[in-house]
């Protein structure tokens, strides 16, 4: 095992001291994080692979609040995919690869809509947000591109 620690962490490193300090072990498999629109929100997707349970974390940076913005579940036991990759987009809506393909997500967590791509990894904008890009999973080899409106 390459591991050099018994647990999965998310950090947070401050240039300015070069100092990185852990946030939290409580997330099992965190892997894509993003930071909301006024940067008091770190959002966390645990992975849910190992044990079906994936979820959208939400730790406010300030209070170190940490709380679930959306669960998973439910879309695991029906769509293949996971949550991985995400990205804020300047509307302060998160969009995140998840089961069944690309999820559309509000700050207060309701699930605003679903782009059933497949299995997805990752997700970004261009610099303007005129266009959405999507990477496959290797199931699923490609990469999307969506104009958005």
């Amino acid at each position: 095992e390459m591991r050099g620690l018994d647990f999965n962490g998310v950090y947070k490193y401050n240039p300015n001291t070069k100092e990185t300090a852990l946030i939290t072990s409580a997330i099992d498999m965190p892997n894509g994080t993003a930071l909301s629109v006024d940067q008091k929100t770190l959002y966390v997707n645990k992975m849910g692979m190992l044990d079906k349970q994936p979820k959208i974390i939400k730790i406010d940076l300030i209070t170190q609040k940490i709380e679930t913005l959306l669960d998973g579940k439910d879309m695991a036991e029906k769509y293949e995919g996971y949550f991985d990759g995400m990205k804020v987009h300047s509307s302060g809506l998160i969009f995140t690869s998840g089961p069944g393909g690309l999820l559309i997500v509000s700050a207060q967590g309701k699930l605003m809509g679903k782009i059933d791509f497949g299995h997805i990894t990752n997700c970004a904008f261009d610099n303007d947000e005129k266009y959405l890009y999507a990477t496959g999973f290797v199931s699923n080899p490609k990469v999307y591109r969506i104009k958005l409106k």
